[in-house]
């Protein structure tokens, strides 16, 4: 455990303000739920020590733009030196390859991949990453299954629901980082 001076613990309470009223807005600008146990999450998971991180990856392979929006204002605000690249599809993903610690995908792409074979690919090529699956018909069947529990069989940790509040999804994310 870090011991962090008053000073750095006041500009930390100060950073998790801002981030809090930033998400709120972000929230309410898509009409997203917040709601206080997803914030009380948030901020047990916030850092609370300013030593410097390495940069930290991520990939959004998502084709609507209001999502791609979303996600970039979420994560910009709640962590600390993150760099976010947006595909629209999963064969721009491939092309540069997938070396992100943490990959949001949907469902439905632009191009002949979907996000369910996306997410086979990515884990195939990186199984350490964090892979959460972001579409919109988690619960609608494929074959007998649903379309959230196939995610999780091509290897993806996580499902959220198109809808779902972005501040929880935020919460479980960086806790299941640990950044």
């Amino acid at each position: 455990m870090a011991i962090i001076t008053f000073g750095e613990w006041l500009l930390s309470a100060a950073a998790a303000a801002a981030v809090l009223a930033r998400l709120i807005r972000v929230s309410r600008t898509f009409g997203l739920l917040v709601s206080i146990p997803a914030l009380l999450v948030l901020f047990a998971v916030m850092p609370t020590s300013s030593d410097p991180q390495p940069p930290r990856k991520v990939a959004i392979v998502e084709d609507d733009v209001s999502y791609q929006e979303l996600w970039q204002e979420a994560l910009a605000d709640a962590v600390s030196g993150v760099q976010v690249v947006v595909f629209p599809s999963c064969e721009a993903l491939i092309a540069t390859g997938f070396d992100y610690g943490l990959f949001i995908v949907d469902h439905h792409l632009t191009g002949a991949i979907d996000g369910l074979e996306c997410i086979w690919r990515i884990r195939h090529d990186n199984p350490g990453a964090v892979i959460v699956f972001y579409p919109g018909d988690a619960d609608r069947k494929v074959n007998g299954a649903r379309v959230g529990d196939l995610a999780v069989e091509m290897g993806a940790n996580l499902v959220f629901e198109k809808g779902s509040s972005i501040l929880q999804a935020m919460a479980v994310i960086l806790k299941s980082l640990s950044w």
